[in-house]
């Protein structure tokens, strides 16, 4: 996957309401400033790791 497609498929994903609670170490306040871009951006490692515990994506040992 390209770094678009992770960020593309991961602002989709925390659109689901109470998405957080979903998450492990994710607080609700996270996820509303990332949804509305306040603070820091989500790094492409927080990504993956939401879009992981989310089931969204695989990892996989080639």
């Amino acid at each position: 996957m390209t770094t678009e497609q992770i960020e593309v498929l991961f602002y989709s994903a925390i659109e689901e309401k109470a998405i957080y609670k979903k998450l492990k170490d994710i607080s609700e306040d996270k996820i509303y400033n990332w949804r509305k871009n306040r603070g820091s951006k989500p790094t492409i490692g927080d990504m993956l790791n939401v879009l992981y515990q989310l089931d969204k994506i695989t990892i996989t040992q080639s």
